[in-house]
């Protein structure tokens, strides 16, 4: 339930972030203006020896310079031995122009659970060639082979020659 109502509330943002213009015509009716660009969407499929199918869709979600938001699916299944699980999952990579960035992801093995993943950015100072950025790392496998949280943070100072 936790994973929808996140899913759902990044939807949410991401909606209300999105400028619109309200534009009224001679009947006196109101429209919002949104808009429209033509993003990059990418599918690849194979078939890797031993018949082993994988489908992987991507593309730009949305971006507007300052932000961008890229999303990505993918799936694979052995169509010769049934033992090897199916494996299903997404990922949603938010960065700005900033050098900071988001991102989310899950992954879910046919009877061995569902890794859930969050990364983060932020850059703390950025002047020229110097740069200071903290980051941290979160996961967790839930239901199959269930795991305890694995967490990292590190402070990360970048010289540019």
């Amino acid at each position: 339930m936790q994973k929808v109502l996140i899913v759902a509330s990044l939807c949410l943002v991401v909606a209300l972030a999105l400028p619109y213009d309200l534009v009224e015509d001679e009947q006196g009716q109101h429209y919002y203006l949104v808009p429209v660009s033509r993003v990059r969407r990418e599918t690849k499929w194979d078939i890797e020896n031993p018949g082993k199918l994988k489908i992987q869709h991507s593309g730009t979600i949305f971006n507007n310079g300052d932000h961008k938001l890229k999303g990505e699916a993918y799936g694979s299944k052995s169509l010769v031995d049934r033992r090897d699980p199916a494996v299903f999952g997404g990922k949603l990579d938010y960065n700005h122009n900033s050098g900071s960035g988001l991102s989310v992801s899950a992954q879910h093995k046919e009877h061995r659970g569902t890794r859930v993943g969050v990364e983060g950015k932020y850059n703390l100072y950025r002047n020229g060639p110097f740069h200071a950025d903290v980051s941290g790392k979160y996961d967790r496998t839930y239901g199959g082979a269930s795991s305890n949280p694995s967490f990292s943070t590190h402070l990360t100072g970048t010289v540019d020659f």
